[in-house]
């Protein structure tokens, strides 16, 4: 018995579904990179504004954001697609690691110009509030990491 395109298709497309189903059922929605670069998670899209992250309704009306990483904006997308609300700890953390680099940057504006002006301590005390933020903000990044890497490791 020939197997014609249509059944061939048929076929496929019942395979995907399930796979897609079976995904669901770990906590985990296929995603789909749009023409426009932009990812789509269920009915929820990704798109990057203004160096944030936005996750936003099939209307484009922005339902989470700004978010600082990506990996932050894939978690929250992956949890509104499935009916969960967004993981408040994950939000902070996301919150606290935009304020640490924020705080990092600054600290390294100042020593610059401190080290320019030679005013050697005052170079010295601005390196050491730079060093502190980037520990709080790798802080903050590890955690983000690891429930990212957990979605990831979903199979």
């Amino acid at each position: 018995m020939q197997i014609t395109e249509k059944n061939l298709f048929e076929k496929f497309q019942k395979l995907a579904k399930t796979v897609k189903q079976d995904f669901a059922k770990k906590g985990l929605v296929v995603p789909a990179r749009l023409k426009d670069g932009s990812i789509q998670v269920g009915p929820y899209i990704i798109v990057k504004k203004d160096n944030a992250y936005y996750v936003n309704n099939k209307r484009n009306d922005p339902v989470v954001g700004p978010i600082n990483l990506a990996q932050t904006a894939v978690v929250v997308a992956n949890d509104l697609a499935l009916g969960r609300w967004p993981d408040i700890a994950l939000m902070h953390n996301d919150k606290w690691y935009g304020f640490k680099a924020f705080e990092e940057q600054v600290a390294n504006n100042i020593a610059e110009s401190a080290r320019k002006k030679k005013d050697v301590d005052r170079a010295d005390f601005s390196l050491y509030e730079a060093s502190v933020a980037l520990s709080q903000k790798l802080y903050y990044k590890k955690s983000i990491d690891a429930r990212f890497n957990k979605l990831c490791k979903v199979t």
